[in-house]
């Protein structure tokens, strides 16, 4: 077993990382490819494919960028079973911390 840190990355950094190939996500992706883990379940791979495969992202890659990205991405991350799905809590808006 490995003692390198163990990260995990939400799609909305996995996919600006491939959209702005300079933004502070890319530079993210980058730094923990190379100093760790990227672990990843089954169920955000799934979700970084379904928004990548949105229409609104044709005009920024080119399905030859996506794909190579998809199976660069996927030769790096360490897939992991989730046991337990938590479930979603949603916390009401605050607008100011003084009143």
């Amino acid at each position: 077993m490995t003692n390198l840190p163990k990260y995990v990355l939400d799609t909305n950094v996995i996919v600006s990382a491939l959209l702005f190939k300079n933004s502070p996500p890319r530079q993210l992706l980058d730094r923990v490819r190379k100093s760790g883990i990227i672990l990843m379940s089954e169920e955000i791979w799934a979700e970084v494919e379904e928004v990548l495969n949105r229409p609104k992202f044709k005009k920024y890659i080119t399905s030859g960028e996506k794909k190579l990205f998809l199976i660069e991405l996927f030769n790096i991350v360490d897939f992991i079973k989730l046991l337990k799905k938590l479930q979603r809590v949603e916390m009401p808006r605050i607008t100011s911390f003084w009143n």
